[in-house]
């Protein structure tokens, strides 16, 4: 008996894959979802700025506040002496600069995500103006708690000290135009 069949290849597995044949798309990951109070990096970064400024601010502050010398200073900023009180304690500087600080970098966050090209360009400007503010104020009052003259005026500067340093001579510096003409006399007071 003769057999006149063609010669058959093997048949592939059938869970192999063609050559030629398109990958089945393969299923994406699983994103996890990010919370709506999970802060992006720039955010945090300003964040963490402002704290800094403000723990600044706030040692400036409890520094000339409590100072023994003085017990007459008090908070003058009349917005945080009305959430801060006359003489500022540290736990409610912490909590409300800690309320500060994560306002602004959730305001900055927002900003950042807005589909307005204008609010995305001023997100940094809310940070940046507390940090500038915190700053400012504290090394003014860093400088007023520093300054033996600074009973006298904020403008007042020593123009010399005892060597005890217990008489310190202290100057105004005049306005530009009466400088030539009438220069402001030197104030002397003892320090106790």
């Amino acid at each position: 008996m003769a057999v006149s069949s063609p010669i058959e290849a093997p048949q592939p597995h059938p869970m192999t894959p063609k050559p030629n044949a398109r990958k089945p798309d393969a299923p994406e990951p699983h994103r996890t979802a990010r919370s709506r109070f999970t802060l992006d990096r720039s955010s945090l970064s300003f964040g963490v700025l402002q704290g800094g400024a403000e723990l600044f601010d706030g040692i400036a502050t409890h520094r000339f506040v409590h100072a023994a010398t003085c017990r007459s200073c008090v908070e003058v900023d009349p917005v945080c002496r009305l959430f801060l009180g006359p003489k500022p304690t540290w736990p409610r500087m912490l909590s409300l600069g800690t309320m500060e600080a994560f306002g602004a970098a959730y305001v900055h966050q927002g900003m950042r995500r807005s589909p307005h090209k204008l609010v995305r360009w001023l997100a940094p400007v809310a940070p940046l103006t507390l940090i500038g503010i915190h700053l400012e104020q504290g090394l003014g009052v860093f400088s007023a708690s520093t300054n033996p003259c600074a009973p006298l005026g904020f403008r007042y500067t020593v123009v010399s000290q005892s060597p005890a340093g217990d008489q310190v001579t202290c100057n105004q510096p005049a306005p530009p135009l009466m400088t030539a003409t009438h220069p402001a006399p030197p104030a002397r007071f003892r320090l106790k």
